[in-house]
């Protein structure tokens, strides 16, 4: 008797969430993704495929050793260096010093928003952030290029510590704020949707 009655309620609410007729629109939109989803592993597959047979040939001039353990990389002298180590380094160094400005920015933001801010910043707030999320990483470069590193980090650096502010270091650091300064709505704009998701009293 008791299966009965739970059974009941649960057929007539599955019946209440079918739709009343069928919705073509969405088989439509379902279909579209889907194939945008398949172009996308079309085009990417015969990029890769097609990097195969050049790589291979690459390392069959440059040995494998002096690609991954060198630490220059000059193929335009005489004779060329092939390796690849001091541009990982220096790659995972800005990658480190920008998540280093990056995240903490990013997360306070993502709590102001999340449980500070009232509806109004909020939805003023959230959309400038998607917006910055968008920018090009070619204009942030030149922004970095042209006004982090002329006008923020060489008048303050302080004199001739390690080296002054004209050094390749601190290009690299001024890649690193352009990164950072890049990637701040991002990390904000993720982790604000994902304290959403949290229901309110596990907060």
């Amino acid at each position: 008797m008791s299966d009965g009655m739970g059974a009941g309620p649960a057929g007539e609410l599955s019946r209440r969430l079918q739709a009343p007729s069928p919705r073509y629109g969405e088989k439509v939109i379902q279909g579209l993704l889907a194939f945008c989803g398949l172009l996308s592993v079309l085009t990417t597959t015969p990029i890769v495929i097609s990097l195969v047979g050049p790589t291979i040939g690459f390392f069959e001039i440059v040995p494998a050793r002096e690609f991954f353990f060198e630490i220059d990389w000059t193929p335009q002298f005489e004779p060329p260096s092939f390796g690849v180590l001091s541009i990982v380094a220096g790659t995972l160094n800005v990658t480190l010093w920008a998540m280093v400005f990056a995240i903490p920015i990013g997360l306070g933001t993502a709590v102001y928003l999340g449980e500070y801010a009232s509806p109004r910043v909020r939805k003023t707030v959230k959309p400038a952030l998607e917006i910055l999320a968008g920018i090009p990483t070619v204009a942030i470069g030149i922004f970095a290029l042209t006004f982090i590193l002329p006008d923020v980090i060489q008048p303050l650096w302080p004199g001739e510590f390690l080296g002054g502010a004209e050094g390749k270091p601190f290009m690299a650091l001024a890649a690193s704020l352009g990164i950072g300064l890049m990637v701040v709505p991002i990390i904000a704009s993720v982790s604000d949707d994902a304290m959403s998701a949290v229901p309110r009293g596990l907060r």
